[in-house]
């Protein structure tokens, strides 16, 4: 019986996943990349992740960039939030607010908490978007009907045009 490719991608994840859930970063390193090698979003993801924290590698925010970004190119929606967020911190990408606003905007669509979160700061405040109070309560709705505590707590007291909160006091997921 002959394996697909995808099948041996999955049991590679399985084993991956195995291996970081026991602390063996270094192989779970291994498994990981040889999966995001093949092609796989999820190893992609969980692969710049690795390289992000420095688990089982050498730290490298480049690579983590790398990594992050062949996810979200495949639609992997933490991939897609991970890449705003180096973005918008300018964390091994040049910061540019306006990419990352289109990667939250493509997490959020597909229900991520954390990005639709971002995506109200970024409209309450105008980071890469026009500023847009409207907005910004829609998405911290959204995040908040998923049970964001942070998005609820916001929203009990919003008053965008006068914000009481500063946007370097509160953090991005």
């Amino acid at each position: 019986m002959l394996l697909s490719t995808a099948s041996i991608v999955h049991a590679g994840i399985d084993e991956a996943y195995s291996a970081l859930k026991k602390g063996a970063y270094d192989q779970a390193f291994r498994l990981f990349q040889s999966c995001a090698e093949q092609n796989d979003a999820e190893a992609q993801y969980v692969l710049g992740t690795l390289y992000y924290d420095g688990n089982g590698v050498a730290q490298d925010s480049q690579q983590a960039a790398k990594w992050f970004a062949k996810a979200a190119h495949q639609g992997h929606p933490e991939g897609q939030l991970a890449l705003g967020n180096l973005y918008f911190d300018g964390v091994g990408v040049a910061q540019d607010y306006e990419q990352a606003a289109r990667w939250y905007l493509l997490a959020a669509k597909k229900g991520n908490v954390d990005a639709q979160f971002n995506m109200g700061y970024v409209f309450e405040f105008g980071f890469g978007v026009a500023k847009n109070c409207d907005r910004a309560e829609e998405w911290y709705q959204r995040a908040a009907s998923q049970g964001d505590e942070e998005a609820e707590g916001i929203l009990e007291y919003f008053t965008c045009r006068d914000s009481v909160y500063l946007a370097s006091n509160l953090p991005k997921k």
